[in-house]
Formats: C-alpha cells, sequence, structure tokens
C-alpha cells in the first residue's frame, strides 16, 4: 500500500493482477491500515474509515488500471460485498467503469497454515470490459450470466445505499446499552438472588439481555438505578460497594469520556432501554435460520452491546412497528442478500 505500481502502456496489456490481501475488517484496523487507507482513498472519498482494509488493495488495482488494462481478482472476506461496504467501495468501482467478471460466492476459507484464517470468504474477478459473458461460482456449480452486480448475483441492482433512518417509518432504530466499564453494575442469577434476600427491592433489578443471551436462552442481570433513588439503594452495603467499584473502574482509565462517566457510577453510560414495549432484535445471528429472530418485550428487559463481543449487539424499536414484518422471511432475504453477515454463526 505505501509502494507505487509500476505501470507502462507497453506492457500493461498482459498485466493481471491477483492476491489474497489480510483480511482486516474497519473495528480491528491499527494505525497503520487506517494511514494506507487514507493514503489510497484521498481524494476519492470521504467514507475511508469505514473501507474494510481489502478495499485499499481493489482500489489500488483499480487505479492501476488508468494507464493499463489490466484485470484484478482478490480473496477477501464475504464482507466487501455486503453492507456498507457496497454503497461506497463498488459505488467508487462501478463509476470508473468497472464490472466483475467472475465471482465465487461465501465459501469458508481453508489453507495449509499452522494459524489458518477463520474467516468466510469470497473471490472476485474485475475488468473494464462491458461485454461478455459472466460466471458465479457456489461450491461445485458455474453459472453463466449476463451481470454480476456488487451482491454477487446475477439481478440488475447496483448498490443499496447506506441510510442512518428508516425510509418508510418515524419510528427509530436503537442500539442497546453500552456497558463497558460497569461490571460492577452487572449481576449473575446468584449474585441477583442474594442482594434481593438482602433487602434490595425487585424494582431496582432488570433483565440484561443481549444477542447471546437472547438466542440461546441465558440469563444475566443489572442493577437499574435512578438518581432519584441513589441515596435509598446505596443504604444496602452491597450495594454501594458495587457502585463504588464501577467508579474506581472508571477513573482507573486513561479514556477522559469514561472517567467523566465516573460521576455516576450507579448507571451504565446510557440510561435508556426500559421502554414498556419494544421489539428485541438480535444484530447477529446465524445465516441457516428460516425466519429473523426478535421477540416483543417489556420495562423489565433491558437490551445490551458491547463493541468487540459480536453476539452480544441488541437493537431496540418501538413495538408498532408491525412484528411481522420484522421476522418474517421478506425481512430476513433483504437481510441475506444485503445485509452484513459472517457465515454460519455459532447462535
Amino acid at each position: 500500500m505505501t509502494t507505487g505500481w509500476y505501470c507502462s502502456k507497453t506492457f500493461g496489456s498482459g498485466s493481471y493482477i491477483c492476491g489474497n490481501p489480510p483480511f482486516k475488517g474497519t473495528r480491528k484496523q491499527g494505525a497503520q491500515e487506517k494511514e494506507d487507507l487514507q493514503r489510497v482513498f484521498s481524494g476519492i472519498t470521504t467514507k475511508w474509515k469505514n473501507v474494510d482494509y481489502v478495499g485499499a488493495w481493489l482500489m489500488k488495482a483499480a487505479l492501476y488500471n488508468e494507464c493499463c488494462y489490466a484485470p484484478f481478482s482478490f480473496v477477501a472476506t464475504n464482507s466487501i460485498c455486503q453492507g456498507q461496504q457496497v454503497p461506497i467501495i463498488w459505488s467508487i468501482l462501478q463509476n470508473k467503469g468497472f464490472r466483475i467478471r467472475f465471482a465465487h460466492s461465501s465459501f469458508k476459507w481453508s489453507n495449509l497454515a499452522t494459524n489458518k484464517a477463520g474467516v468466510t470468504v469470497v473471490i472476485t474477478g474485475v475488468d473494464r470490459n462491458p461485454k461478455g459473458t459472466r460466471y458465479i461460482y457456489t461450491d461445485d456449480k458455474i453459472k453463466e450470466v449476463n451481470n454480476i452486480n456488487p451482491y454477487l448475483t446475477h439481478h440488475e441492482i447496483s448498490a443499496v445505499p447506506a441510510e442512518r433512518k428508516p425510509l418508510f417509518t418515524s419510528i427509530p432504530m436503537q442500539y442497546g446499552v453500552y456497558y463497558s466499564k460497569s461490571s460492577g453494575l452487572i449481576l449473575n442469577w446468584d449474585e441477583k438472588d442474594h442482594l434481593l434476600k438482602d433487602g434490595l427491592k425487585s424494582q431496582f433489578v432488570r433483565r440484561f439481555i443481549g444477542s447471546t443471551e437472547y438466542i440461546n436462552g441465558k440469563e444475566r442481570y443489572c442493577l437499574w438505578i435512578d438518581d432519584k433513588d441513589l441515596p435509598e439503594i446505596t443504604l444496602i452495603g452491597e450495594v454501594y460497594d458495587r457502585i463504588e467499584s464501577v467508579r474506581r473502574e472508571r477513573l482507573e482509565t486513561d479514556d477522559v469520556a469514561v472517567n467523566k462517566l465516573a460521576q455516576r457510577p450507579h448507571q451504565f453510560r446510557e440510561y435508556k432501554g426500559d421502554d414498556p414495549e419494544k421489539i428485541f432484535i438480535p444484530i447477529v445471528s446465524s445465516e441457516s435460520r428460516e425466519y429473523f429472530p426478535a421477540g416483543l418485550t417489556d420495562e423489565s428487559v433491558i437490551p445490551t452491546r458491547f463493541r468487540g463481543q459480536r453476539l452480544t449487539v441488541t437493537s431496540m424499536i418501538d413495538s408498532k412497528l408491525p412484528f411481522g414484518g420484522v421476522v418474517g422471511r421478506a425481512n430476513w432475504a433483504f437481510g441475506r442478500g444485503m445485509g452484513h453477515h459472517r457465515g454460519a454463526a455459532s447462535a
């Protein structure tokens, strides 16, 4: 990424670019990867921070084609053909005249390396020739088609743009409560029962549920304390100690924003999610399901999320949205085809 790719019109017509770039998604990139992305995408898009690292290789190969004809193909994580990657990377490539010549749909990556990458990948072959037959490979089957879109199907679509708000309803979708540096507020079953026997009122305990807990039927709880109830609840010694442990935990970090949260250690970063009616939607689930998993819940459940733990991210929306529309096959099919999925999940 730091070296210029030399090309010459005298030999460029015989060049092909093939490779297996490093697999690093947006959240797993270090400073060097971010610097590489900025270098490649500078002047092309301002959204480069959201690009998977392999996207830089696709763009670098595309830029190489500005001075010669050099079809290119890469093994890449299948996320490159899903979700927010498509309207960023593939829209740019399509505007530059590139089209997918052949593609292999998602498959588990396997090689002879000792520490092989446990990822689901795709293969894309790209050129600037608008004519000719194209090929989609799935397992041991080959399908001849006239078009391959960025989602690796033959349908005549380009890219579904990312949207921050729903297009056809005013009801927002929100993430659950972020709970980093809040371990003292989280309870298992035994800890919850012990506190209730010790005099803690049940109104101060809520189920604390993320995707893993919801899909696999696991239980977890949390302390849920309004500011006005703090004097009452801290009369219980163990509750007071738990709150103080959160204060210390937040002060010990170098993150200034987390330090400020030490001023209210009795609450998570967000004090939300106790709506009397909501639809609980795990953000990650197995692609092998026949439906989109979701559930109706009430104020007794606080939906959670935690960055870095893939199966504890949750979304919630007002339950006035038709429940059947959320769990139905149409929504599942849209998410399966366009959304970000990583192969069969464990849940």
